[in-house]
């Protein structure tokens, strides 16, 4: 076990490797190491519900009206390096929930404005 600071709003999920561990943090999402809890990456503006691929590879993180995809590559230690694939505009108004295809070939994405 370890110790993080307080989230914001409590969530938490692990990639379906389990190496990685989703959360929130003081200032947003967070992407910490399942074994140690050494943080990976920081994810400051992510406001709302994320998703990870089927297979680990990728998170997508939410803001108020963007979608990002990152790319989680894992390094020995139990870090990563994740870099950004693309990132999303299109709902108009906050993004509210996020979720891969099971293949992780997609992703859908919801928002306040209605659009799926």
């Amino acid at each position: 076990a370890y110790r993080a600071p307080p989230a914001r709003n409590g969530r938490a999920s692990f990639t379906p490797d389990g190496r990685f561990l989703v959360c929130d943090g003081p200032n947003g999402l967070e992407l910490r190491s399942a074994v140690a809890g050494d943080l990976v990456r920081a994810f400051p503006q992510v406001a709302g519900a994320t998703a990870v691929s089927p297979d680990g590879s990728r998170l997508v993180a939410l803001t108020e009206d963007q979608v990002a995809i990152w790319d989680i590559n894992p390094a020995a230690g139990g870090g990563a390096t994740v870099a950004l694939v693309k990132s999303f505009a299109g709902h108009e108004g906050r993004v509210t929930a996020a979720a891969f295809r099971p293949d992780g070939q997609a992703v859908a994405t919801v928002g306040v404005d209605g659009t799926v």
